[in-house]
């Protein structure tokens, strides 16, 4: 985590000054890559047979599914656009299977008994 406060630092004083809000976006996208790489390697190190990298591959491919319809009825309604996203999104995780039907029934289960309170 020192490595990627440090690194955020001296990104933001060698980009803002040049590129101001997009230099300061450039850092940030930078030292996240670098703390997922580094939690990565520190997971591993922990869990060896730790299946992370291709369920989080899965994932990644999940949410790029769901951003080309997101993005194509950007500018419709909220209402919309959001209900439509996470329908795509909960659908291309169960066809991908970085999510089980089990584990889709208890999200749903608990988001509704959240909402029946």
């Amino acid at each position: 985590m020192v490595w990627a406060c440090a690194a955020n630092l001296a990104l933001d004083l060698a980009l803002i000054p040049f590129f101001g809000a997009k230099g300061a976006v450039a850092g940030n996208l930078l030292t996240k890559i670098l703390w997922t790489v580094l939690s990565y390697r520190a997971l591993k190190a922990l869990f060896p047979r730790l299946a992370f990298a291709r369920d989080a591959a899965r994932i990644l491919c999940a949410a790029a599914i769901m951003a080309f319809p997101v993005y194509w009825f950007r500018d419709r309604s909220l209402l919309l656009v959001v209900p439509g996203g996470a329908l795509v999104y909960i659908v291309s995780l169960l066809a991908l299977r970085a999510l089980t039907w089990q584990e889709a029934k208890a999200l749903l289960a608990g988001s509704l008994s959240r909402t029946q309170r």
